[in-house]
């Protein structure tokens, strides 16, 4: 009898042994899998948050993700929160979807089909009233994370850090209200004196008194961009096998008028239509790139 209990007990224990082992080795494999290195964008990715609602406790990310160099899969990546003070991540939950207008959009030699999610975390998990968080696009499968320059503060969306952003002064009551109130910020380099916004389907440079114009008060704005439809180029970029758009000018020539106590002049140009766009880059070119910003076009598509 004495030894039939010795048996059963050996027996209860190597079971659970082999249970802690097992659980051990499951919740190592779900750590390793959530680790993230955190890359800037490289653009080999094109991605945007469309939607931000909080709705019966629940926070609910709605928007797109695409590779630029294969098909479309279906959960091929997940949407992460990082607290930007704590660095502690949130992986939502995904749901994927299909988005024929995105697809319509990029349309090349690559199905974007299967690019469209439904992100959802429960709001008690993070705190949307205190603390603020940058949005991560993570590849599945992999340890890549990029860095979407979207954040969530106050419980709205944000496209520039909430720790460093200072908001345009001075706006109330002139052209630039709208601008800035409904439009998208894309470009925010205020070390050099210059915002760029996009709204209704134009990008609208501000600059304050901080940015160095020429000597002749004037400046070229460089505005290039990249495409998954090179075919849709202007025929001069392809004969000369330069397979991205030039659209730079100089500011004056798309100078508009604010008001003689404005605090900022401001140029506008509007955003090509003829073809996609995947990249777009601007700055300041003198011997050498004094500043520039890469970026992505808040898509609209309808």
């Amino acid at each position: 009898m004495e030894s039939s209990k010795k048996t059963i007990l050996q027996g209860v224990l190597c079971v659970g042994l082999i249970c802690v082992i097992w659980g051990g080795y499951l919740f190592c494999m779900n750590w390793l899998d959530k680790q993230i290195v955190m890359l800037q964008d490289d653009f080999t990715w094109v991605y945007q948050v469309d939607s931000m609602e909080i709705t019966n406790g629940e926070l609910t990310l709605s928007g797109f993700a695409l590779p630029l160099d294969k098909d479309a899969t279906k959960g091929g990546f997940e949407i992460v929160l990082q607290d930007i003070h704590s660095d502690k991540q949130y992986f939502m939950k995904m749901d994927y979807e299909e988005r024929e207008d995105v697809n319509d959009y990029f349309l090349c030699e690559y199905n974007y089909l299967q690019t469209g999610f439904v992100a959802k975390i429960k709001e008690k998990k993070v705190d949307l009233s205190e603390n603020d968080y940058e949005v991560l696009l993570r590849i599945v499968d992999e340890e890549r994370a990029y860095k979407t320059g979207v954040y969530l503060s106050k419980g709205k969306m944000m496209f520039a850090n909430p720790d460093v952003y200072v908001p345009l002064e001075g706006t109330t009551g002139t052209e630039l209200e709208k601008v800035v109130n409904q439009g998208i910020l894309r470009v925010y380099r205020p070390d050099f004196g210059i915002y760029v916004y996009q709204y209704e389907g134009e990008l609208y440079w501000i600059a304050d008194s901080n940015y160095r114009f020429d000597e002749n008060g004037d400046t070229f704005i460089e505005f290039q961009l990249t495409t998954t439809q090179i075919d849709k180029l202007p025929e001069e970029r392809l004969a000369n096998e330069w397979y991205w758009d030039n659209i730079g000018s100089y500011f004056t020539e798309n100078e508009i008028f604010i008001g003689d106590d404005s605090m900022y002049r401001v140029a506008k140009k509007a955003i090509p239509k003829e073809y996609s766009i995947v990249r777009i880059w601007m700055g300041k070119y003198a011997d050498g790139w004094v500043w520039r910003e890469d970026t992505k076009p808040y898509y609209l598509f309808k």
